[in-house]
């Protein structure tokens, strides 16, 4: 069954007013099968983590470093994160997680700064136009943590492509429709990129071998999604 990429307008007033669209529902084009509040979290909202969580850190080496280090291992220096970012994470469609932004670690990509932000229930990948949660096993099938929306790109027939990876995940490369590929390196578990939005597949290169997401597109549309 297909995971609709959809477009929802049921928070438009919030991505309005805060610059981002939240992938559990706030007018996003999300790439994933299931996002934001954990199923198990939905009747109760979390009190954010104080530290990071011993499942999370162990999966994300991002998170096993300092934001210097990670700053320093990325080669550059990486902005704090946006106000209009940091309250959706504490916004209650998304506190499911417990995410607590002051633990963020982000590095720069082509597509904007991008963002893993731990919770005490699983974590947030935060990009431009992007809060993205889930509890933790959403990196076993790794592409759950990945976004495609359409904020902020200058160019016309573009899109926009984040996501946080586990450490087994070295590289990305998203097929278009014409078979051209477009090689998105992996730097401290986080990945961006603008692509053509013409995408047949994402591919993730992992320890195990190639996981294919393949992606369609309705008739008649240019609305992406994840089959």
């Amino acid at each position: 069954m297909r995971a609709r990429i959809r477009l929802i307008a049921a928070f438009a007033l919030v991505a309005l007013l805060t610059g981002i669209a939240v992938a559990s529902g706030a007018a996003p084009i999300t790439g994933a099968q299931h996002h934001g509040t954990p199923r198990a979290s939905q009747a109760k909202l979390q009190r954010a983590t104080t530290t990071v969580p011993a499942g999370v850190r162990k999966r994300l080496r991002i998170l096993r470093i300092s934001q210097g280090a990670s700053a320093a291992a990325a080669g550059q220096a990486v902005p704090p994160m946006a106000d209009g970012l940091v309250a959706a994470v504490n916004a209650g469609p998304t506190r499911g997680v417990g995410a607590n932004p002051a633990l963020a670690r982000g590095v720069n990509t082509p597509a904007g700064a991008v963002y893993v932000v731990p919770g005490s229930e699983g974590l947030c990948h935060v990009a431009p136009g992007v809060v993205n949660c889930g509890p933790v096993s959403e990196l076993d099938a790794v592409s759950h943590m990945t976004t495609i929306n359409f904020l902020g790109t200058d160019q016309p027939g573009t899109a926009r492509v984040t996501g946080v990876v586990p450490d087994t995940v070295s590289g990305v490369t998203v097929v278009m429709t014409d078979g051209s590929e477009q090689h998105v390196p992996v730097v401290l578990n986080t990945f961006g990129a603008i692509v053509p939005n013409a995408m047949r597949e994402i591919d993730y290169a992992t320890a195990s071998g190639t996981v294919r997401q393949p992606i369609v597109y309705e008739p008649g549309t240019n609305i992406p999604e994840f089959q």
